[in-house]
């Protein structure tokens, strides 16, 4: 992650290990206020490297700085595991992700926050996702297609300010996506690429289903273009 006032470590490569830590004392660039008033970030890592594996863990930690946060989020949590296995003219990967208190699964965001007339809880997803995908050399390019699926859910509450109402609510958030690409070299620093994908996502609270461009919808996309580095 790239954030502001970022202070980072990378160790030594010891036998094809390596470690990482990296901390943020401010990621909205808010160096005017005190560091428990603004939004930070730390994480730790390790990466391993032999012959053609390489396995990746990650595990970060945003510090949320509530008092003008109408979420009023708790601090989030996740834990990231990847894995890499290189063949001659073949790359297949994988990955997987834990989310403790996240704020959203995929593109999908809770709805639920403070406004001036309701207060809610301040809970984030709980969340699991996988991606798998491969590299494959074919006609001088690289064919590339991957796969994904992503759930999480939570528990929280709204409370009407006036009334003092409480209804308690159950969100669940889920989505899938394939995309298929390639790459096509026409020289060392320019290539041709075209791509395809398609994502399906659910939302639901309290077992009904919300509509809604950003919660519910389809997606398909394709593009076609052509990259050159400076």
């Amino acid at each position: 992650m790239r954030a502001d006032n970022m202070i980072r470590y990378e160790s030594p490569d010891m036998a094809g290990l390596r470690l990482y830590g990296e901390y943020s004392n401010g990621v909205d660039g808010d160096d005017a206020v005190p560091s428990s008033q603004r939004d930070r970030f730390a994480a730790l890592g390790a990466q391993y490297r032999r012959g053609p594996l390489r396995v990746v863990f990650v595990a970060d930690n945003y510090f949320y700085e509530r008092g003008s946060s109408p979420y009023n989020r708790d601090d989030s949590q996740t834990y990231n595991l990847g894995i890499r296995w290189k063949l001659d003219d073949l790359t297949l990967y994988g990955a997987y992700q834990y989310g403790h208190n996240v704020e959203k699964v995929g593109n999908q965001m809770t709805r639920h926050k403070d406004t001036k007339n309701t207060l809610c809880g301040n809970e984030g997803f709980d969340s699991h996702a996988v991606v798998l995908g491969a590299t494959h050399e074919v006609l001088g390019g690289k064919l590339k297609i991957q796969t994904g699926y992503v759930t999480g859910d939570y528990d929280t509450f709204t409370v009407t300010v006036k009334s003092g109402k409480r209804t308690d609510v159950k969100v669940e958030a889920d989505a899938w996506q394939i995309a298929l690409g390639y790459d096509y070299p026409l020289s060392k620093r320019t290539y041709l690429y075209a791509a395809a994908s398609y994502v399906d996502r659910t939302y639901k609270e309290n077992g009904k289903e919300v509509s809604g461009s950003k919660k519910t919808d389809t997606v398909r996309a394709a593009m076609l273009g052509i990259c050159h580095s400076f």
